[in-house]
């Protein structure tokens, strides 16, 4: 379905499938036109739903920052709703893709506090997003406390030197999480990279010159 506006009629028409869907274990939405609305119809079917494990919606703009580059007043609906589905108890989500999707440090914050009590995603994918230091300081506390989180991309966003440091002192102390690979972000706007983004991966062993700090 990626690459196919659903708008709201589509999404929710969708979203009633799922329920109790035994079939589908990955859903691949990318560059759908995904609204608020249509999201949160879409996380609360999921909440009933035991099969699925892999979620890809790329490429929406469910982040606070819209096309325009302005950053919403109100916190997004999609990134609370989503948030409230990662709270499902005996969740089957595994696996959630969210890059290009206008993330900021708020988004962030509040999709990491879903995650508090979640058991069962394993990877995250939150590249190119527009996540800084307030964002990466959260995203530490989860690879510190949250053991069953194994992968978090975070490449090609707006985090420092001391979002790095953050998130290495993270994985440092929880030693499932091993190494942190910088790659450039983009500054909105602009057409330079700038240093300063993360991959958190699994199973090699962790070195503070990778990160050029």
């Amino acid at each position: 379905l990626s690459n196919y506006t659903l708008g709201v009629p589509g999404t929710k028409a969708l979203a009633a499938s799922l329920i109790g869907n035994a079939h589908i274990v990955e859903l691949v939405l990318n560059g759908c036109g995904l609204s608020d609305e249509g999201v949160e119809a879409l996380c609360e079917s999921l909440k009933g739903n035991r099969k699925l494990n892999t979620l890809d919606i790329c490429d929406n703009r469910i982040g606070s920052r819209t096309i325009s580059g302005v950053e919403s007043k109100d916190l997004s609906r999609c990134v609370v709703a989503i948030s409230q589905l990662f709270k499902v108890p005996k969740s089957t989500l595994y696996t959630i893709k969210m890059s290009s999707c206008g993330l900021t440090d708020r988004d962030t914050v509040e999709l990491t506090k879903g995650l508090k009590g979640n058991h069962s995603l394993r990877k995250m994918d939150i590249s190119c997003n527009e996540v800084g230091d307030k964002g990466a300081a959260a995203l530490a506390k989860c690879v510190q406390f949250r053991e069953h989180l194994e992968f978090v991309n975070v490449t090609w966003n707006r985090i420092g030197p001391e979002g790095i440091k953050l998130i290495q002192h993270a994985v440092r102390i929880r030693n499932r999480v091993k190494k942190v690979t910088p790659s450039p972000s983009f500054e909105m706007g602009t057409a330079a990279p700038k240093e300063g983004s993360g991959l958190l991966e699994r199973g090699v062993s962790s070195d503070t010159d990778d990160a050029g700090l």
